[in-house]
């Protein structure tokens, strides 16, 4: 979408574990290096952990490009919360055996028959398991029986396991000191250095394509590392949506203040919604009823936007709460809900009413606007600008965005403007 505006070739900050995009930094250089030696020297277990979003799968597919395939069976374990029985089972369907045995250490049995005709063809056989700290205790005990079928020299199975730093919590468990001791080869990929995160930037930007290399402005990737804590996918994220803001701004550079304004939307994304001001509304809706009438919508009041900055307050001119007391001389209040029939004027019971549009008046509040971010709905957006979720808010919206063709459907980088509600 905004490829061209940018004159980029392709996305330069996708978060999908591509090894053309692989950053070597000394950590990830390290822990590919790790990879490859473990493997090509058959030192059996090997373990390759760091904290979410370090570029792991990454690294471990970048590997998986290394190695030559006529020589190297591997067998990629995605979910490693499996059965040791289970396991074997897998493991087993990889070569094309038949499953006869019966039970699990006759199955280890033909394993290691298999395995040995593996080797005596030159070819290494590797077990990956990701997400290695989902896999059960006794699974990974299972391994270790798994890792004495060996020949004189040399280990018949290269086991990598890939985890978050909680796998190296389960190994200091009692019951399996003995795989931790068996572990030969380990790598753990740290957090980025700020010079590193400025690299990585330049990097993705260099191989997607890039003309300009200043798209980004120093205060900006200051901003971008500063949130992102040296952690490359959340570095991928901010700077992905930070280029949908600006192409939407039609900014060429990416400023400091749209990274700011990115990390305050994802911020209100991932918020505990809390709706405190639900109880006085429903209290309005009641008294309303009563009365035999009902509200016209969400769209027709003119606090909207004061309930976003305090929703008690903005509720007491209509509630005239607290109440008035009797020797009050103040005037009553003149402030009245905006109220329709219960069935529309030229429409059927419960049809909703046309939305018309009100031009804005002095004092009044200025129209809010929101470019359009991959994953935003229309309805999400209008309760984050006004508070409430309503259908008359999503056509008072959609009146004034002439663009938006479907209201359940928007394209990102489009920017749309929230006027205030009618009064």
């Amino acid at each position: 979408m905004y490829l061209d505006f940018f004159q980029l070739q392709r996305s330069p900050f996708h978060v999908t574990p591509d090894p053309a995009f692989l950053y070597a930094s000394p950590g990830h250089r390290e822990a590919l290096s790790a990879l490859i030696y473990g493997v090509m020297l058959r030192k059996g277990f090997i373990a390759l952990t760091g904290e979410v979003g370090m570029g792991k799968t990454t690294i471990l597919r970048t590997f998986l490009e290394r190695i030559e395939p006529e020589q190297t069976q591997v067998i990629y374990l995605l979910d490693a919360n499996i059965s040791f029985d289970a396991l074997l089972q897998t493991m087993l369907l990889e070569f094309g055996a038949v499953l006869d045995a019966e039970y699990a250490f006759m199955r280890v049995n033909q394993l290691h028959l298999i395995l040995i005709d593996q080797f005596r063809q030159g070819r290494n056989v590797v077990l990956i398991v990701d997400e290695a700290q989902n896999m059960p205790i006794e699974t990974l005990e299972g391994l270790r029986v798994l890792s004495n079928l060996e020949t004189a020299t040399d280990k018949l199975l290269q086991i990598i396991f890939c985890g978050q730093p909680e796998f190296d919590d389960k190994l200091d468990r009692s019951e399996l000191r003995q795989l931790k001791q068996r572990i030969a080869v380990r790598a753990t990929v740290m957090p980025l250095t700020e010079a590193e995160g400025i690299r990585y930037i330049q990097h993705r930007l260099a191989l997607a394509g890039a003309i300009d290399r200043v798209i980004f402005t120093q205060g900006a990737i200051k901003t971008i590392l500063k949130e992102a804590r040296g952690i490359p996918r959340r570095i991928n994220i901010l700077c992905d949506n930070a280029l949908v803001t600006a192409f939407g701004y039609q900014q060429r550079r990416v400023k400091a203040s749209v990274v700011r304004e990115v990390i305050a939307d994802r911020k209100v994304q991932t918020r505990p919604r809390v709706r405190r001001w639900r109880w006085p509304a429903v209290g309005v809706a009641a008294t309303v009823v009563t009365a035999g009438v009902f509200l016209s919508g969400a769209s027709d009041f003119g606090f909207l936007s004061e309930v976003q900055r305090s929703p008690v307050e903005a509720l007491r001119p209509l509630l005239q709460w607290p109440p008035p007391t009797a020797d009050s001389t103040a005037a009553p209040t003149q402030t009245m809900l905006p109220l329709v029939p219960s069935t529309p004027t030229g429409g059927a019971v419960g049809q909703t009413a046309a939305v018309e549009p009100v031009a804005v008046k002095a004092g009044e509040p200025e129209p809010v606007s929101r470019v359009v971010k991959p994953g935003d709905r229309l309805i999400d957006l209008v309760e984050t600008v006004y508070g409430g979720r309503d259908e008359r808010l999503v056509q008072w919206v959609q009146r004034h965005n002439p663009q938006i063709k479907n209201s359940h459907r928007i394209h990102v980088g489009d920017r749309l403007v929230f006027p205030p509600a009618d009064r």
